[in-house]
């Protein structure tokens, strides 16, 4: 099985859930989900599909060997739940595989934004292509590479849009949303270049401030960029969207799939 991402929270209270998790934090926030007050046994059963471990009254070190030998036979997707001596049952859900390192972005394209690993969730119609770093409206975007700059109205879904197609060929960056004050002419870019400023523009406008952040790996034309739902994993040339959460950890001095990227001050 390849090394596999988790995320780990309360059944059916998705604000209650961690980010993607590496297997030692999901195990963390496991037992820190299962745990009550007291150094007592605290969970009751173990479950995964077509199999049931319910020895009553189990201790962290049984829960945790349980659980450490049930989830490398899970599939993406696949689930092992552990039911709190409340009654309150924990997950944790095996999520995609961990993407293979690519070339990371030379710099970040919101020096000041915070992001959360949002790719793939729910969209009225279609999956959330992208991953939103949140900064105040005005707020900087730069070029996370060397590159071409496009900066455009892309329709009422995205708004306003400095598109960059990297010199070297790695990709395609997109941030939607912008403010329409164009910052400089369509053209040449050098890597930490400023593009645009956040904004809430497109359907964006209830929202806080932000930019919508894709990547299109491998593309050398913006004709070339393919919109819909997500991408397959790993990332190909086809013109769809890349998960671009490894490569703005990267970015912003992260650790492969930490649970949180934060902004540096502007």
């Amino acid at each position: 099985m390849a090394i596999a991402l988790f995320r780990v929270g309360i059944v059916d209270s998705d604000k209650d859930f961690t980010e993607r998790l590496e297997l030692e934090d999901a195990l963390s926030s496991m037992h820190r989900l299962i745990r009550r007050r007291g150094n007592g046994p605290y969970a009751a059963r173990i479950r995964r599909r077509g199999h049931t471990w319910s020895p009553r009254r189990l201790d962290g070190a049984a829960i945790e060997q349980k659980v450490r030998e049930w989830l490398p036979t899970l599939d993406v997707g696949g689930v092992v739940a552990v039911r709190r001596s409340d009654g309150g049952v924990v997950i944790i859900r095996v999520a995609k595989p961990k993407p293979e390192p690519r070339v990371a972005f030379d710099r970040v394209p919101v020096p000041c934004g915070g992001y959360q690993d949002g790719w793939g969730a729910p969209r009225s119609g279609h999956d959330h292509q992208g991953i939103d770093i949140f900064a105040l409206a005005g707020s900087p975007i730069t070029a996370p590479f060397d590159g071409t700059l496009r900066f455009s109205f892309r329709g009422t879904s995205a708004g306003w849009a400095a598109d960059i197609v990297a010199a070297d060929g790695r990709g395609i960056v997109r941030n939607f949303h912008c403010q329409k004050t164009r910052i400089r002419p369509d053209g040449p870019v050098k890597s930490g270049d400023q593009c645009a400023n956040v904004g809430n523009t497109g359907n964006a406008l209830h929202t806080p401030a932000h930019s919508h952040f894709e990547f299109h790996a491998k593309l050398r034309s913006f004709d070339a960029v393919v919109s819909g739902n997500v991408a397959k994993e790993p990332c190909s040339s086809d013109g769809t969207a890349c998960d671009p959460f490894a490569e703005l950890n990267a970015a912003y001095g992260k650790i492969g799939g930490g649970t949180r990227g934060r902004g540096r001050p502007c």
